[in-house]
């Protein structure tokens, strides 16, 4: 299964990329382990991540319109961190996560449905925009 995880960095760490890897490593499964899409609450629901996302790069920088800025080209992992004050989570086209990564290692799932009702997507945001100085980095995961 694709999903969108989004994690959320401290607003001072010196490297929200790495800080974002390393935070998702205890939620990947290991070579031995099946896999069993039907526990929404598996302990380690992934087989690996990138930064970004499957489809398109720069998913947290695009407008309504779903045009990247011409200030910001997107052209590598760092390129695709934003400051979560400055994300427009209710843009039409921005994709619903399915998980949201707190900086103090705990993985919030968004709804235990591949459809997330519009009420857990909001209790998702209202999670998110708690500091909106943090870091917000987009995981594309498998």
């Amino acid at each position: 299964m694709y999903c969108l995880a989004l994690v959320l960095a401290p607003p001072n760490h010196p490297d929200p990329v790495r800080f974002a890897e390393t935070a998702m490593t205890p939620y990947l499964r290991d070579d031995r382990e099946t896999r069993d899409d039907s526990r929404p609450d598996d302990p380690r629901p992934y087989d690996g991540f990138r930064i970004g996302w499957h489809d398109e790069t720069g998913v947290l920088w695009r407008s309504r319109l779903g045009d990247l800025p011409a200030h910001h080209p997107v052209e590598g992992a760092s390129d695709e961190t934003r400051r979560v004050g400055d994300v427009d989570f209710d843009n039409r086209l921005f994709p619903i996560p399915s998980a949201v990564l707190t900086p103090d290692g705990r993985l919030h799932q968004v709804s235990p449905n591949f459809f997330p009702r519009v009420s857990e997507w909001h209790a998702a945001r209202d999670l998110l925009t708690e500091d909106p100085d943090r870091i917000l980095i987009p995981m594309a995961c498998y």
